[in-house]
């Protein structure tokens, strides 16, 4: 097996947070390679550009709750080979809350 080259991993995601909570919103980090230079790098389909402005159009994943059996919600996702992600749960409106999966 290539050491460089990542399965499609499945994370399944149980807030700390008690309760149920609605949709979540996934933020990937991307390169086409484990190898790929910064310029070739994107965050939720953006680059951060020479001047350090962000460019590109930004796209978030939308993530469906699901019943964990034990009263709080869980969200599952599977990240691309090569990726990082941000899920954002919100909470309230004006909080929420965040897990980093790679």
């Amino acid at each position: 097996m290539d050491p460089w080259r990542c399965p499609r991993p499945t994370l399944s995601c149980l807030p700390p947070a008690a309760g149920t909570f609605g949709a979540a919103y996934l933020s990937l980090l991307q390169g086409p390679s484990i190898t790929a230079l910064a310029e070739d790098i994107t965050v939720a389909g953006q680059q951060v550009s020479d001047l350090g402005l962000w460019t590109g159009m930004k796209k978030v994943h939308k993530v469906a709750a699901e019943e964990s059996g034990i009263g709080r919600s869980l969200y599952v996702l599977t990240l691309p080979p090569y990726s990082a992600g941000l899920l954002t749960i919100p909470i309230s409106n004006s909080s929420a809350l965040e897990i980093f999966a790679c």
